[in-house]
Formats: C-alpha cells, sequence, structure tokens
C-alpha cells in the first residue's frame, strides 16, 4: 500500500535538551523513518513548518492522491 500521508499525519515533534549546555530545542521528524526534517529553538516555528508543509500539500496539482476534504 502507497498512500501518500498528509505531512500532518506524518510528521511529529519532539522537545530535546542539548547535554552539553543545556539548551532545549524542538525538532520536526519523520514519525516512519525518525529522519529529523527541521529543528528550532522555537515551539511555535516547528508547528509553523508542519503547517506550511500541510498547506502546501493541500495545493499540489495531484489532486488524485488527497484524500477528500470533508
Amino acid at each position: 500500500m502507497n498512500k501518500i500521508l498528509r505531512p500532518i499525519e506524518q510528521y511529529r515533534f519532539r522537545e530535546v535538551e542539548n547535554q552539553e549546555n543545556g539548551i532545549i530545542y524542538f525538532e520536526v521528524y519523520d514519525r516512519y523513518t525518525d529522519e529529523v526534517v527541521f529543528q528550532d529553538e522555537s515551539f511555535a516555528w516547528c508547528i509553523h513548518w508542519i503547517i506550511e508543509e500541510e498547506v502546501g500539500y493541500e495545493t499540489r496539482p495531484n489532486s488524485k492522491d488527497k484524500e477528500p476534504k470533508l
């Protein structure tokens, strides 16, 4: 099954503390591969990144691969 996931389904974020200097930052990662795709010290920027990916997904021309909007 090769279903294309929406970014809101595919990506998650987590809080990470740097052990060397104690700075806390946030990572956005792919929940299936655990690959980090974005990181920032601001939680809001991580949420913004996921929203931007979702908006980009919604405007792609491949509408046949997307789930129907409710």
